[in-house]
Formats: C-alpha cells, sequence, structure tokens
C-alpha cells in the first residue's frame, strides 16, 4: 500500500491507525466510476481500506425537497454545456 504523509497526524499516531484508505482505493473508485463497464453510475459507494463496496442509493432524507436540489435543471445544464443532458429525471 501507498501511503502519503501529512501533518494532520502525527507519525505517533499513524502508528496506532490500523486502517486507512489508501489513495490507490479513492483513485481506483474514480476509475470505475470513469470507466463504468459495469453500470455502476448512480450508485452509492464506500471506499473503505482497500475495498469498493457499492450500494443502491437511499431514499432522500428530506423527500422531494432533497431532490429537487440535486436533479440537474435543463435550461441551466444546456447553458453551461452546450447540450441537454438526457437524463431521464432532468427538470426541463
Amino acid at each position: 500500500m501507498v501511503r502519503f504523509t501529512t501533518n494532520i497526524l502525527p507519525e505517533v499516531a499513524l502508528a496506532h491507525l490500523r486502517s486507512l484508505t489508501s489513495i490507490c482505493t479513492i483513485i481506483a473508485a474514480h476509475d470505475r466510476f470513469i470507466d463504468d463497464e459495469e453500470g455502476v453510475a448512480g450508485l452509492a459507494l464506500e471506499g473503505s481500506s482497500d475495498r469498493l463496496i457499492f450500494y443502491d442509493v437511499p431514499e432522500y432524507g428530506n423527500g422531494l425537497k432533497t431532490k429537487r436540489a440535486v436533479t440537474v435543471w435543463e435550461p441551466l445544464f444546456k447553458a453551461m454545456h452546450g447540450e441537454i443532458s438526457e437524463l431521464p429525471d432532468a427538470i426541463l
């Protein structure tokens, strides 16, 4: 495992930690979403130590209010990207 040290924790504290999520695990998670040959887009991901664990996305805690806040608004998307998002739940 590659470990990048910072000044956030002193070396003596690092010696007592048993499980750290490595930068390699974070990069692997990034690559899985970018390549997405398995259809993982839209899933929740837990990166823990050296494992990637996928979950179905849970229900929004605040229901429709949260859903509307995180849903693509098509006119803004088109203005920013020059094309439509083609997302099935985008707000027209």
